[in-house]
């Protein structure tokens, strides 16, 4: 559907459509932005918006939902499954008939009607997992993960956390930096917190999440709570997928099975195996068929046909005075 929908705004250039001039909205100082609270006749009209636009690109209202939800809230486990054009298009059709609102405010609006967060206490099994990860000191940019598992919003997640250790310690917490770790598969399995064996607590989690797996959680959990799964030399996205994809093409006949991942992780940047193999996969679920998903080398082909900056390398400048240059 994601992929009908991509093609579709491609033929009919959907994008300059939909788009209205911000220069009417703020022509006059009485036409600007409203920035007050959403009223219960605008959040009908997003819902009403968020009708027509399924019925009219054939997508299912409520199953659907997880597609136009941002990473951070959806099960997609951190892939975007809309690309950045085709979520302008979205922005831009469920703001119809509220000009004096910013497309922004109104998909922040949207998330917050279609997205229910978990409230009232914090339980003993959700405190657990707050003071695991404050022992394991992986950073601050994490209240979005454990937000995501616990299915609450980073700044109740932030606030309990911060009331569990005490006011001594919030100075550690906000400048903290996770310590650099090689590769993952080095680290001890032993120094993981013992609640993370129990099978009954990640089923207590799961229950809580309302939307997760035990397995999905778990995935959650040791790759993106612990330190030693982000540590790596400093190195841009982009640059990085590049490099990732070049290192795979270049193998003979590349298979899940055969590709030596540690050997590539220290290739890639000294990234880690768990990294390279992670992101590779992300890029196979986003960009590839499901039924060629097994193919790792037919994979590849579909990812640099389909995104085309991921193949591209840039050449160095010539210099015209260069006697060899063409």
């Amino acid at each position: 559907k994601v992929m009908q929908f991509s093609e579709h705004i491609e033929e009919a250039n959907l994008i300059e459509k939909c788009k209205v001039p911000l220069g009417i909205w703020r022509a006059h100082d009485s036409h600007k932005f409203n920035f007050s609270a959403f009223t219960s006749v605008e959040c009908e009209t997003i819902k009403e918006n968020y009708k027509r636009f399924c019925k009219e690109f054939g997508f299912d209202p409520k199953r659907d939902i997880n597609i136009f939800l941002p990473s951070t809230h959806a099960t997609h486990n951190g892939i975007d499954a809309l690309k950045k054009k085709d979520l302008q298009v979205f922005y831009f059709y469920i703001s119809r008939n509220m000009p004096d609102r910013a497309p922004r405010s109104i998909y922040t609006k949207f998330v917050k009607i279609f997205y229910a967060y978990r409230t009232g206490p914090f339980s003993e099994v959700e405190d657990e997992l707050l003071i695991s990860w404050y022992d394991l000191r992986p950073g601050k940019h994490i209240y979005a993960t454990l937000g995501r598992i616990l299915r609450r919003s980073r700044f109740l997640v932030r606030r309990r956390l911060l009331r569990l250790i005490g006011p001594e310690e919030k100075v550690g917490v906000n400048s903290y930096t996770p310590p650099y770790v090689e590769d993952i598969l080095k680290r001890d399995k032993n120094s993981y917190p013992d609640w993370t064996n129990n099978e009954e607590v990640w089923q207590k989690i799961a229950d809580m999440s309302d939307q997760f797996t035990v397995k999905e959680l778990k995935k959650s959990y040791f790759q993106e709570v612990y330190p030693s799964v982000r540590a790596s030399d400093s190195v841009t996205s982009l640059k990085f997928k590049r490099k990732l994809i070049e290192n795979l093409s270049s193998l003979e006949n590349p298979t899940w099975d055969t590709v030596d991942w540690v050997k590539l992780g220290e290739d890639c940047y000294n990234v880690g195996a768990v990294r390279v193999y992670s992101v590779i996969r992300k890029l196979t679920k986003k960009y590839v068929p499901t039924e060629c998903w097994g193919n790792l080398a037919g994979a590849l082909l579909k990812i640099k046909s389909r995104c085309g900056r991921l193949s591209v390398v840039r050449r160095d400048k010539e210099d015209p005075h260069d006697s060899d240059a063409c």
